[in-house]
């Protein structure tokens, strides 16, 4: 214990001495060794807008091969090709759960026609919060893909010939990107084979997930469809966490992340409105999913379930 605090007095005052050098002109005194009181937020620098790659087999199959160079075979494969293999088993994956979700719900849909005694009513609150859950991992998700579009766009250089890119350290210690980038082409091909796919499972996960929990034949199998829904859309976490190896972990760790300037975000004033806006965009989305799908119990004709009618 007394070694404990023997460390944590000499890291205080370590931390203290920093912050002084960092501010000449604090007055000598009985207080001169005190540092300069400021907010949390500029005193750790907190920038108004950035952007990460993210911690997901799209972060490392889109971005590793611009930050890591594969002299031969055995790296191309430790450092790309092991990522390639992953998204591609992600990708099957993915689309063989929704078809089997999409199996399934036809089976639901012929027992509850099938059934003499009528279908049991779902609790109107309980498919809706399903819903509401639902459509705010899809839309994350859907968040996610435009963020690394906007990476792309905004932050990688277009280059005539793809080179690794690299980093180099500002006056305050922090990494900034120096060079590299990659061609336009690249670019376009990460947007047509990786991300618009992504997009698209996205969108048919949504419609597949409410027709999913409007077919549940009773109300606690909404919740374990529910939870069934969000290890779909989380998939590629999770095989990120568990198959890619820890090198490429932490390369994707210590990518820095890219900061707007306060001259180029224009709508930084706007961004709580935004959230707000995101937030009646779910509700709106799960408002007509309780309104058109066809699920038992609801009052509303002319109803239907995507993907299954």
């Amino acid at each position: 214990r007394a070694r404990d605090g023997l460390v944590g007095s000499v890291l205080c005052s370590t931390s203290r001495a920093a912050m002084v050098a960092d501010n000449p002109e604090q007055p000598a005194g009985k207080h001169a060794n005190s540092p300069k009181r400021r907010e949390l937020r500029e005193a750790a620098k907190v920038c108004k807008y950035e952007y990460s790659i993210p911690q997901s087999l799209y972060g490392t199959v889109i971005f590793m091969p611009v930050l890591v160079d594969a002299d031969d075979i055995y790296e191309w494969l430790r450092w790309h090709g092991m990522s390639y293999f992953w998204m591609a088993i992600n990708f099957v994956l993915q689309a063989l759960f929704m078809l089997g979700v999409h199996d399934v719900c036809v089976e639901l849909r012929k027992e509850s026609r099938a059934l003499e005694d009528g279908c049991v009513e779902l609790i109107p609150y309980l498919l809706g919060i399903a819903f509401f859950c639902t459509a705010v991992c899809v839309m994350t998700d859907m968040q996610e893909t435009w963020d690394i579009l906007y990476l792309l766009r905004r932050f990688v250089p277009t280059v005539q010939t793809t080179s690794i890119l690299r980093f180099q350290g500002d006056g305050d210690g922090n990494l900034k990107l120096a060079e590299g980038g990659m061609t336009l082409l690249r670019k376009v091909l990460i947007c047509v084979f990786i991300l618009l796919p992504k997009f698209l499972l996205a969108v048919a996960l949504l419609l597949m997930g409410f027709t999913f929990l409007a077919t549940s034949p009773a109300n606690v199998e909404i919740i374990l469809n529910a939870t069934a829904l969000i290890f779909i859309i989380e998939m590629d976490e999770a095989l990120f966490a568990y198959f890619d190896l820890p090198e490429v972990h932490c390369i994707m760790d210590a990518v820095p992340s890219f900061e707007e300037e306060d001259k180029d975000s224009k709508l930084v004033k706007f961004r709580p409105v935004g959230r707000f806006l995101k937030f009646f965009l779910c509700c709106t989305i799960v408002v007509a999913g309780m309104i058109t799908f066809d699920w038992c119990g609801n009052p509303n004709t002319g109803v239907f379930l995507p993907l299954v009618d």
